[in-house]
């Protein structure tokens, strides 16, 4: 019998992971999950040194996430761009009318912007 006396302090990855977790939980459960893929290149004037995901169900919900780093970056620390950000961006969406919610992704609260629905968006039915 092997045994080892190296003990991990936050087993199941701790309070931090768990209220993280939870945020992106509720977050996925608010999308019609099963109707949804990615549509990064409907994604306008991206900031040059940022990278998105954009998971969609095309016409009637869009979920954009807006990364500060390119994507080779993210899975290493040193490489991230940190900081306080403002940005825009636009979509190549059906016009309509949208509900829009601008949210911190690591506490789900939902933060104060300006968020414009214009007439960039082309006109088609949804598919």
């Amino acid at each position: 019998m092997v045994r080892s006396s190296i003990r991990n302090p936050n087993p199941g990855g701790g309070e931090t992971f768990h209220a993280q977790f939870a945020v992106l939980v509720k977050f996925m459960n608010a999308l019609s999950f099963v109707k949804i893929k990615l549509v990064n290149e409907i994604v306008l004037g991206l900031p040059e040194r940022a990278s998105v995901r954009l998971p969609a169900n095309p016409g009637r919900e869009y979920a954009a996430y807006l990364h500060h780093s390119k994507k080779p970056a993210w899975t290493n620390s040193k490489k991230l761009n940190t900081g306080s950000f403002q940005d825009s961006f636009g979509l190549d969406a059906p016009a309509g009318k949208y509900r829009t919610e601008w949210s911190d992704s690591t506490s789900g609260r939902s933060l104060a912007g300006a968020v414009r629905i214009g007439r960039h968006a082309r006109d088609r039915e949804p598919s």
